[in-house]
């Protein structure tokens, strides 16, 4: 729960449901890499990206077997179970 003193009320914000819609959260900065290897380094394209709207920061393995092959990392807004890209 937020404790102390709220910013003053905007129109369509009279319920805890709406509370999140009243405060603009700043953009998160997020590590971006084309190409993270099995070992966690970067090795193309490495640069910071910042979300927009619903994105959040994210890591991408790709694995064979059992093994992490490779992986990519940065901003996005769509999640999906990796065990669906299991090669």
């Amino acid at each position: 729960w937020v404790t102390g003193v709220l910013p003053p009320e905007q129109p369509g914000c009279r319920d805890v449901r709406a509370l999140l819609c009243c405060f603009d959260f700043p953009a998160l900065e997020c590590f971006q890499c084309h190409r993270v290897n099995a070992s966690g380094v970067c090795e193309s394209g490495e640069s910071f990206c910042h979300t927009q709207g619903s994105q959040q920061c994210f890591l991408r393995k790709v694995y064979e077997g059992d093994t992490i092959s490779y992986g990519y990392q940065g901003c996005s807004s769509l999640w999906v179970p990796m065990r669906l890209f299991k090669l």
